[in-house]
Order: structure tokens, then sequence, then C-alpha cells
């Protein structure tokens, strides 16, 4: 159960190749470290909206040029989530569609498969335990990305890294709310085991090797082409 309700932010894209769509989705929680919730006016709940996705916008025009242009970023949700980790029944779900063609990838390099990516890992104030950490798994790169040793070549690295620091940091600010009526709060790693934990996101960190993820892997479909003869 987690300790307080919070927000959910979501950044959902896709990467097409021969006609197949692999969805990529990336969520970060947004809450007060110290509990307290503020249920939105309607107004609050379009500034909020409006907030996060100028965010997000600012976050992938800065890392864009690392994926290819068949890698796009396509809608932005931003929801209360209760303790026990549903959605709230008593808020409209916050969502903006973005234009797909305009919010794709600039890199004209062949894309990597689907099941490489680059992970951007929250820290906090805590080294080990419930909620010391947190990660999302970036969209895969383009081929532009990786150096010589065949890991992701550091004016990418330094690019993501300070890219996803500076969203971080925006999505804890909230110009025209009150620091105690509206304000969402702050970025947090959180955890829902036993009796739950919240800490606030004190640094990002990505590192020189791609991981792999064996989900999106699995929803990559094989071509199965004609076997030969022996």
């Amino acid at each position: 159960m987690y300790t307080t309700k919070h927000w959910l932010l979501t950044m959902l894209g896709e990467n097409v190749s021969d006609g197949s769509v692999d969805i990529w989705q990336n969520n970060i929680r947004i809450a007060r470290p110290g509990g307290g919730f503020n249920q939105p006016t309607d107004g609050d709940k379009q500034a909020i909206l409006d907030d996060v996705t100028a965010d997000v916008l600012t976050w992938w025009n800065a890392i864009r040029a690392s994926f290819h242009t068949t890698t796009r970023l396509l809608r932005v949700k931003m929801n209360p989530i209760n303790e026990l980790g549903l959605y709230d029944s008593t808020t409209a779900t916050l969502q903006k569609d973005l234009p797909g063609t305009s919010q794709a990838g600039t890199a004209t390099s062949a894309p990597l498969p689907s099941q490489v990516a680059m992970a951007a890992t929250f820290l906090t104030a805590a080294q080990r335990g419930l909620a010391s950490k947190g990660r999302i798994f970036l969209p895969g790169p383009a081929a532009i990305s990786v150096d010589q040793t065949r890991r992701i070549n550091e004016g990418t690295r330094g690019t993501v890294q300070t890219a996803t620091a500076t969203l971080l940091t925006n999505l804890g600010n909230w110009p025209g709310f009150d620091t105690t009526v509206g304000n969402p709060g702050q970025p947090c790693v959180m955890s829902d085991v036993r009796e739950g934990a919240t800490r606030a996101i004190t640094q990002v960190r990505v590192g020189k090797r791609f991981d792999v993820q064996r989900r999106r892997a699995n929803k990559y479909p094989e071509l199965a082409p004609a076997g030969t003869a022996v």
C-alpha cells in the first residue's frame, strides 16, 4: 500500500518498424513525501496537465536527436492515484495527445532493436531499502548513440542524464500554485510493499551500458523467413 495519494505522470509513445508498432511507456510518481493531497479544482486539473506536458516536451526536445524518426512521443497523462495504487474515481482522466509526426526523433541512422534501451536511474537519500531507487527505460535509441566500445556514447549519455534531471526539477516546480493548496508535490520513488515508502528523488544517473527489455523483445514479432534445406 502506498503511503499517500499522489499523481502518476505517464509518457507514452511508439516505435514503428516494418508496419509493426511497439509501444513504449515511462511513469513518474509525483507526491509530497510527508503526505497530504489536495483534490484539484477543475481549473487546477487543466493547469497541471498543461504544466507537465510543457516539461515533458522540453525533455523530449532535448534528447530526440538520439532517436530514429520512427520513434515518437504521442501522449502525456497525469492522474491522481490512491493509496491502493488505483486511479482516483473522483477525477476524470487528464490526457493530452500530441501530433506524432511533430514529436518524432530526428536521427536518421538505423534504430537499434526495440528491446535495447537506455535506463535512467533515480536515486534518493536512502542507500538501500524500500523506495531507495527507481528507474525508467527510454525507448530504443538510434545507432548514432553507440560508441566504438558498443556502449552509449558520452554525448548521448550526458545529454539524456542532464535532460532527465532537468525534467524532474521542472516537475517539482509549480508556478501559480500555492505551496500548500493544489501543489501536486515533487517526483518521488514510491513503494507499495508492506507499509510502503515515499522518498524524493535527489539525483539521476544514466550509465554507459545499454539495457535489454525482454518484455519489449517478446512483443516484437518474428518474421519467420523460410528455412534453408541441408
